[in-house]
């Protein structure tokens, strides 16, 4: 692909010469999917410098003539043997749906009532089309707002993620199959998610966009995007149990889940579950001012009414 070029011809004769058609993309818009081409003509001798009579100049670019000098304009140009620019211009070309394009161009000069031509096409460097993504960040169990800017209504879209690292792992998935959709809003990140942030309360993650033309991939882009942990959805689960192992107070009650204040040894499990794939850091079951942080103990003594249990 070229973002400029040139054709020419040399005309031979007493005083012989050089024409050449030169071009070059000055701008290219992927909303209007098409690039700015400035043109010039010039003429250089070969050898000594000598003035020549330009009766006519024709330039055509992709099929179109954007150029043709009037009879009435004919001009008299001193030839060095450096490039003289004889007559230069804009034109606007636009490309194919995808971005890509082959141009075609040509010219002819009459100088000193000789006439010489010359025609190339050549491939000009492919305007990128291809649709970008951003979404919105949101807790991971939750639904992101994902917008696609497209720039043509022809184009569909897939869509797919990946999240976590090498070390913890990469969790991939398809979130939609060459939708025409710009906007989508009933994905959920999964909360798979979970098992590769087991210390962190956020994550990130790369949202990827595929163009398509029909069944041609116009372009690939990509969004970083940020899911966080639901704190309060990756709260732990507390199901403790409370038995009294003292069986002088058993033999008093008759009910190892009863308790008598004072006496009563109370043999514990805190039962700590973890959530989304998170590991227990910290446990901790209290009556009065004793207490225990593994996940079993026992409190002799009972002096409160009442126990609590906390969990990280």
């Amino acid at each position: 692909m070229a973002k400029s070029g040139y054709t020419s011809f040399t005309i031979i004769d007493a005083e012989s010469s050089e024409f050449r058609l030169n071009w070059k993309v000055i701008s290219q818009v992927p909303g209007v999917n098409a690039s700015t081409i400035e043109w010039s003509v010039t003429g250089k001798a070969i050898g000594s410098s000598f003035s020549s009579s330009i009766t006519d100049i024709m330039v055509m670019l992709d099929g179109k003539l954007v150029y043709d000098l009037k009879a009435s304009e004919a001009f008299k140009a001193t030839l060095t043997t450096s490039e003289t620019t004889l007559k230069s211009g804009q034109y606007i070309v636009t490309h194919n749906t995808d971005g890509t394009k082959d141009l075609r161009y040509s010219f002819t000069v009459v100088a000193d009532g000789i006439s010489g031509s010359s025609t190339k096409t050549e491939t000009i460097d492919k305007i990128d089309r291809s649709s970008s993504v951003t979404c919105t960040t949101v807790n991971i169990g939750s639904a992101p707002t994902i917008i696609i800017q497209r720039y043509d209504s022809n184009f569909t879209h897939t869509l797919s993620y990946g999240f976590g690292n090498q070390q913890l792992g990469y969790i991939t998935g398809k979130i939609a199959e060459k939708t025409t959709a710009t906007q989508i809003n009933n994905f959920v990140w999964p909360t798979t998610f979970y098992r590769v942030i087991p210390n962190s309360t956020t994550g990130t993650g790369t949202l990827f966009c595929e163009t398509y033309y029909g069944d041609t991939l116009i372009g690939t882009k990509q969004y970083t995007f940020t899911a966080n942990a639901n704190e309060i959805a990756c709260k732990p689960t507390l199901n403790p149990t409370i038995k009294d192992s003292n069986s002088t107070t058993i033999d008093l009650t008759g009910d190892s889940n009863k308790l008598i204040r004072y006496f009563s040894t109370a043999s514990i499990t805190i039962n700590a579950e973890p959530k989304y794939y998170a590991t227990i850091v910290s446990q901790k079951a209290q009556c009065g001012t004793n207490y225990f942080t593994t996940p079993t103990g026992a409190i002799g003594n009972i002096q409160e009414g009442y126990f609590t249990f906390e969990a990280t």
